[in-house]
Formats: C-alpha cells, structure tokens, sequence
C-alpha cells in the first residue's frame, strides 16, 4: 500500500481551510485522549499531509485510530467501595452466675427444720438485721458461716450438700429468683456469688 506524498512546498495552504475542517471533524469523532492529544499536536504540514492521503490510506488511518479509541475506552469508573462487614460479635461467654434450684431450697427448708429450730427462728434469716449483716458478703461467706458454726452444739456434723442447701433456703426467703442448677457444696465456688442484693 502506497500512501501519495506530501505536497509541494508552494501548494502547501491550497485547500487548507476545506483540510483543516476535515481534520476537526476526524479530531472530534476520536474519543480516545491520548490520540487526539496526538493529533491537536501535530503541526498544519503533517495535518495537510494525512488529509492528503489517499482513501486507502486515510481509511487505514481511520480504522487505525477508532480501534485505539475503543480499545481504550471511556476512563473506567471507580470501583464502588464495599464497606466492611461488621466483626461478628463474640459469642457471649455462659453465664457463671450461680443459682439454686426450688428443690433445693424446699430441702434446706426441712433440713433447717430438723437441725435448726431448737436454737433459731427461720425469719432471723430474712430480717433487716440479717440483710444489712451480709448484704456485703458472699453465699460462700454464708456458706462457710454455716458450715463451720451450726448447729451449735456439733459445728459441722452435717453433709456439705445439706449445708448447701440452707443456704439456698436462705437465698429463697430473701428473694432470690431459683434457677435450673443446684449450689455447689464448694466454699470456694460459692464465693462468687454475692449478696449484695440483700441491700435492696
């Protein structure tokens, strides 16, 4: 393919208006920025001679440049930003809380009954007096009271798990709300829960 050679110097402005148009027409048909920043750039010789070209070669020309145009593209939209899912919430650790059972309660109540009642009324264990003496304390507190100081005339003669259950008993007629599990017979254990709400 021959392309037809640049014009004599002296016809070099022939025609240059009806070029120059054409060339406005092919530079606004290209979308693609960096060619027709290439072609704004190009001096009126080099201008003249591309619309001088013969059809052929101005076809080429052409194909040439719009398939640069469409293989650049409009400038690509930004990706939209996703935001960043929300850290699952850890799963809330079970409770620790300790609690007593009605069953349990309703046995202190008789072990309390049989051990108890020679020296002690059950509302000594439900008073202002009561309250306010271990409201700053612990069922493991109580627990232990009891453990190591009743009945009076033979400390610690009973199972640990009756024990246990007096306390229950007691945590049952000052309102506490019974649970699904029993006290542990455990000092220690019991240590964490506390009485405070006897101040209430």
């Amino acid at each position: 393919m021959r392309c037809s050679p640049p014009p004599p110097e002296g016809e070099q402005q022939s025609g240059s208006i009806q070029e120059d148009f054409t060339f406005e027409v092919l530079l606004d048909a290209c979308r693609c920025r960096g060619l027709k920043r290439i072609l704004t750039q190009l001096s009126f010789p080099y201008r003249h001679t591309i619309m001088r070209m013969n059809s052929k070669c101005l076809n080429l020309f052409l194909v040439l440049g719009l398939a640069a145009c469409a293989s650049s593209g409009p400038p690509a939209a930004p990706e939209p930003v996703v935001p960043a899912e929300a850290a699952p919430e850890p799963a809330a650790a079970p409770s620790s809380a300790l609690g007593f059972t009605s069953a349990q309660a309703d046995r202190g109540r008789d072990v309390f009954r049989s051990a108890c009642t020679t020296c002690h009324y059950s509302e000594e264990f439900n008073d202002q007096t009561f309250k306010r003496s271990w409201r700053r304390s612990s069922a493991g507190d109580l627990y232990d009271f009891i453990f190591t100081a009743m009945p009076e005339d033979a400390p610690a003669s009973l199972p640990p798990a009756q024990y246990a259950e007096i306390v229950a008993y007691f945590l049952q007629m000052n309102g506490f709300e019974a649970g699904s599990m029993e006290l542990p017979a455990d000092a220690d254990a019991l240590s964490e829960l506390s009485l405070a709400p006897l101040g209430g």
